[in-house]
C-alpha cells in the first residue's frame, strides 16, 4: 500500500509570516501533528501560491497580495517531508516590496530542487513547465503534473521565457475578453495539450497525478471551467485530480477510477475573512500496486492564522459537510 497526502494553498506569508517569526521557529507552521502527518506519507505534495526568495524583504502583517516569504521557510517544507510541490499557481512571481520580474519564480524552483522538493507546474521555459515529476514508491511510478489556469494568461511560460504551465491551449480569447480567465466561459477553455500531456504521462508511469489552479475565489461550488478542466483530466487517465484556488473546500468526486478533489481550502495561510478561510482538509489516496482504493479527508483548522490543527467534533462535520453538500450540486455527466 502506498498513501500519497496531498494538501491545500501554502502561503507562508504576510500576517502569517509576521506570526511565525513572533514564535522564533521557522518550522513552527507544521511543527505538530499535521506536519507529522505529512512526513510520515509515502508521497506528500503540495501547492505553493507564493515566492520564496531572498532578493527583496517581503510585506509582514499589512493588507496587500503580495505573496512572498523569506528563505527561512523552507524549514515547515522540509520538516513536513514535503516530496512535490506544483508552483503553477498565481502568486509565485510575488517579490516583496519591489518588482523583480521572474527572478522570484526562479529563485523559489531552486530553493524548493535545493532541498529535495521535485517541482511541477513551472520552469524556465514552457518544455520544463509542462514536465513531470516522476516518483519510484514501493515499486510503483507516479508522475505528477502541475498546471495554472487563474494567472497563465499573464505568467505562463513560453519556448524562450520562465512562467507556469498553462492549462488552456490558448488565453488568445480570454486575453481579447479584457478579465481573468477563471471567470470567462468553459467554452473558451481548449483542453488539448492539457489532455495529451495527461496521455502521455499515463503511457509511461503507473499512476498519474494531476494538480491544478482553477476556479474562482470563496465558493463551495467548482466553476463550469473547472469542472471542465478536472473532469477531462480524469477521462484522460489521471487517477487523482487535485484542485486548489477557492481558499475554501469543494466539492469532490468519482469519475470511474479516478478521484477528484475540486480544491482542499487553504493550509497554511492568514486569510480570516470568513470561518471558511481557516478551514481545510488533507486529502489521503491510498493505493494498492497502481490502483487507487481508498481516499480519506482529515479536515482541519488554521489557528493563529498560521498553523493547521486537525479538527474534531462539530467543526469536522461542519467541514466534511460543506464538501459533501457542494459535491451534490456537481452536475451529472
Amino acid at each position: 500500500m502506498t498513501r500519497v497526502v496531498a494538501t491545500g494553498d501554502i502561503l507562508q506569508s504576510r500576517c502569517t509570516l509576521a506570526q511565525i517569526r513572533a514564535t522564533g521557529d521557522w518550522a513552527a507552521a507544521l511543527r505538530g501533528p499535521v506536519g507529522e502527518y505529512l512526513a510520515a506519507a509515502d508521497l506528500a505534495l503540495g501547492s505553493l501560491d507564493g515566492s520564496i526568495q531572498d532578493i527583496n524583504p517581503p510585506y509582514l502583517c499589512v493588507p496587500g497580495t503580495n505573496l512572498s516569504s523569506p528563505p527561512e521557510v523552507m524549514a515547515a517544507l522540509t520538516l513536513a517531508g514535503f516530496d512535490g510541490m506544483t508552483v503553477a499557481t498565481n502568486h509565485v512571481f510575488d517579490c516583496g516590496i519591489e518588482y523583480c520580474g521572474s527572478r522570484a519564480f526562479l529563485q523559489t524552483l531552486d530553493r524548493l530542487r535545493a532541498a529535495g522538493i521535485q517541482t511541477v507546474g513551472g520552469g524556465r521555459d514552457l518544455a520544463e513547465a509542462m514536465a513531470p515529476a516522476v516518483f519510484e514508491v514501493n515499486g510503483v511510478r507516479f508522475g505528477v503534473l502541475g498546471f495554472d489556469d487563474v494567472a497563465a494568461m499573464d505568467l505562463e511560460a513560453t519556448a524562450s521565457s520562465p512562467g507556469t504551465a498553462p492549462l488552456d491551449d490558448d488565453y488568445g480569447e480570454e486575453r481579447a475578453a479584457g478579465e481573468p480567465a477563471f471567470y470567462r466561459p468553459a467554452s473558451e477553455l481548449g483542453v488539448e495539450r492539457f489532455t495529451s500531456a495527461i496521455r502521455l504521462l499515463k503511457a509511461q508511469v503507473d499512476v498519474v497525478i494531476v494538480q491544478v489552479q482553477s476556479g474562482t475565489e470563496d465558493t463551495h461550488v467548482p466553476t463550469a471551467r473547472s469542472i471542465k478542466a478536472l473532469r477531462a483530466a480524469a477521462d484522460a487517465g489521471a487517477d487523482l485530480v487535485v484542485g486548489n484556488q477557492a481558499h475554501w473546500v469543494q466539492a469532490a468526486e468519482t469519475r470511474g477510477p479516478s478521484f477528484i478533489a475540486y480544491a482542499l481550502g487553504n493550509f497554511v495561510f492568514d486569510q480570516t475573512h470568513t470561518p471558511e478561510h481557516t478551514q481545510g482538509y488533507l486529502l489521503e489516496a491510498t493505493f494498492h500496486g497502481s490502483r487507487l482504493v481508498t481516499v480519506r479527508m482529515l479536515p482541519y483548522q488554521i489557528e493563529e492564522r498560521y498553523r493547521p490543527v486537525f479538527a474534531a467534533g462539530a467543526l469536522r462535520l461542519k467541514i466534511l459537510g460543506d464538501v459533501i453538500t457542494a459535491s451534490q450540486k456537481l452536475p451529472v455527466k
